[in-house]
């Protein structure tokens, strides 16, 4: 059976950080492309869903479909991508992503896109983005020294922030001077970056490469994920945290509107809020890529990122309610780098594929089931106390677990 491995101590390469190493280099900056990519598209599928249908149904059921393939089908590419060549694999997600924009921007100039055809576009690039979740996690770490993992799971996160700031805000004003078709082309072409540097980076070789079936392959990195040790541990604060913390910004709409009666404007203001304090900690984690999430510094997080739970429930005061917004995204990213950092370290590169798979796939569930109880509770008890029950109900659960990892 597989087992963890022993985590290395950090040396002075760690100290350089990871962009010393220059295939992680080549490799950060076409990831930089690539995740702009992806944000952009994601907006323009949203937005095309809308003009499409005028259905806020279909624009939900669209927005799933980006997102399904990587719960459902994530634990499955995470093997193959043990079984093989992450490289490959990662240029082939990337070239699929641009085939994607690029189809529907010829369909779309064609006339032919409609709400079918729209859905089967986003479930194509859904399974890609499935395909690039580990493929990211088995291949970055496998281009620096063990030690500089911490580093490149900080970065990955910062680049990620970055994106989700800016390239929302370039997708939309594109499409509102010039059309949805130039936003997709312009997010076909952003990939350009990565499908240039992949072919020319080296990764470490991986010692003892995962052969044979699908079942048994996966039932290793289940076994490894979710057996007695660490990793189980760090799977059930990443399920329970975002159960309890991070399903709030799924209800964000509910908050601006229904809360504060501030309408799409406030939901941006909420959205850019949390976007913020998520860059804030992805860039804290690249300077201090070291503090454990198990620890004291853990614990005050977390704690903290359930409180901007309760807070925003229960801010009398709009800048309040902004405020525990980027409290809760800052400790959200913080959280969760930390999180993936610790895993990261534990696991040889042969398991990293299926590991991180299920980590993901642990987050995303868990995301959505807390989203659907939170409102359930807001419709029965009203958004401050439901939200406030959600983080004592968390704070019980979670708090005790943040412990040092043995």
């Amino acid at each position: 059976m597989e087992t963890e491995q022993p985590i290395p101590k950090p040396g002075r390469a760690a100290r350089a950080g990871a962009l010393s190493v220059p295939g992680f280099r080549r490799y950060f900056i076409g990831a930089a492309g690539s995740v702009q990519a992806v944000w952009m598209q994601r907006v323009a599928l949203g937005w095309l869903a809308w003009a499409l249908s005028g259905d806020a149904a279909f624009v939900g059921a669209v927005a799933a479909l980006l997102y399904l393939p990587a719960l459902l089908a994530g634990p499955l590419f995470g093997v193959l991508v043990d079984r093989g060549d992450a490289r490959a694999m990662a240029w082939a997600a990337a070239a699929a992503q641009a085939a994607v924009n690029l189809a529907l921007v010829a369909l779309l100039l064609a006339g032919l896109v409609g709400p079918a055809l729209l859905a089967a576009l986003a479930a194509a690039a859904g399974l890609a983005a499935a395909v690039q979740h580990p493929t990211r996690m088995s291949l970055a770490p496998r281009l620096v020294p063990l030690e500089l993992v911490p580093s490149v799971v900080a970065l990955t996160a910062l680049n990620f922030n970055l994106a989700r700031l800016v390239a929302p805000a370039i997708a939309g004003a594109i499409i509102a001077r010039l059309g949805v078709e130039w936003t997709l082309a312009l997010a076909a072409l952003a990939q350009l970056p990565m499908l240039v540097a992949l072919p020319g980076l080296r990764p470490r070789p991986v010692a003892g490469q995962a052969q044979g079936a699908v079942g048994p392959l996966m039932r290793a990195g289940l076994a490894l994920a979710f057996g007695p040790g660490p990793l189980r541990r760090a799977m059930l604060v990443t399920g329970l945290y975002s159960l309890a913390a991070r399903a709030v910004l799924e209800l964000l709409p509910v908050l601006a509107d229904a809360g504060f009666g501030r309408g799409a404007a406030g939901l941006g203001l909420l959205t850019s809020a949390a976007g913020g304090g998520a860059l804030l900690a992805a860039l804290g984690r690249t300077v201090r890529p070291g503090l454990s999430a198990f620890g004291p510094a853990g614990r005050a997080v977390a704690a903290a990122g359930l409180g901007s739970v309760a807070l925003a429930g229960l801010a009398p005061w709009w800048p309040l309610a902004l405020a525990a917004l980027a409290l809760n995204g800052f400790c959200g990213t913080w959280l969760a780098v930390a999180v993936q950092s610790e895993m990261q370290l534990r696991l040889g590169d042969a398991m990293r594929g299926r590991v991180m798979s299920l980590w993901v796939m642990v987050g995303l569930g868990a995301t959505a089931l807390g989203a659907v109880g939170q409102g359930a509770l807001v419709e029965l008890l009203g958004i401050g106390p439901a939200l406030a029950a959600s983080a004592a109900a968390g704070a019980l659960a979670l708090l005790p677990l943040i412990r040092r990892l043995d």
